[in-house]
């Protein structure tokens, strides 16, 4: 089972969106980081998914906990 991040005001936008993944799955990364790295690629300007990929690969010192 997923780990539920704890709500604030970002989150408040983004509270109606369900995962929309396979749940008998094992994820790398959750949902809520998915919403946060893609929210943050298209504040970068990044407007596809592979844009945001490559922005993530070539920062991810920045973006990694």
């Amino acid at each position: 089972m997923a780990t539920k991040t704890p709500r604030n005001a970002f989150w408040n936008y983004f509270e109606d969106l369900e995962d929309p993944r396979d749940q008998g799955r094992n994820f790398t990364y959750s949902f809520e980081s998915v919403v946060v790295l893609a929210v943050m690629g298209s504040c970068c300007e990044q407007n596809s998914f592979m844009k945001i990929v490559l922005l993530l690969t070539l920062q991810w010192k920045w973006f990694a906990p």
